[in-house]
């Protein structure tokens, strides 16, 4: 499997319009920050949402595949900065969840989910990032 996004400049300003198919996302830099405008989500902010939506994701297809139902599901995500060049010092990912069941099913589901997340488990293994001129 393989996904692509792109990223273009939006004229007039300092940020980018990415789509993926037929969504969208604005990305730019805080107000004052090298050119930006504030007018959509940093790297930082992307990145955070990407671990939070890939778990949040990751909740309902591990439901699915253990027959539970999920009530209400909430993820909250904080990623913390450090150093020079600004690098992760790591993230946490905060769930609060229902299930219609018992709490060995809820943790089944929680355990399940954390060791089947695409994206979680990538960042947390790690992987190679090639940057080419096109």
């Amino acid at each position: 499997m393989q996904l692509e996004v792109s990223f273009r400049k939006v004229a007039g300003t300092g940020a980018a319009l990415g789509w993926a198919g037929s969504r969208t996302v604005v990305a730019d830099r805080r107000a004052g920050s090298a050119g930006g405008l504030g007018l959509g989500l940093s790297g930082g902010e992307l990145m955070a949402l990407a671990l939070g939506a890939g778990y949040f994701n990751q909740l309902h297809f591990s439901a699915e595949a253990l027959g539970i139902e999920i009530s209400d599901a909430e993820v909250d995500v904080r990623v913390d900065f450090d150093g020079d060049p600004l690098r992760v010092a790591g993230a946490t990912v905060d769930v609060r969840l229902a299930v219609e069941g018992s709490e060995a099913d809820k943790a089944r589901l929680l355990e399940h989910a954390e060791r089947e997340s695409t994206i979680s488990g990538s960042v947390v293994n790690g992987f190679p990032v090639s940057i080419s001129q096109g």
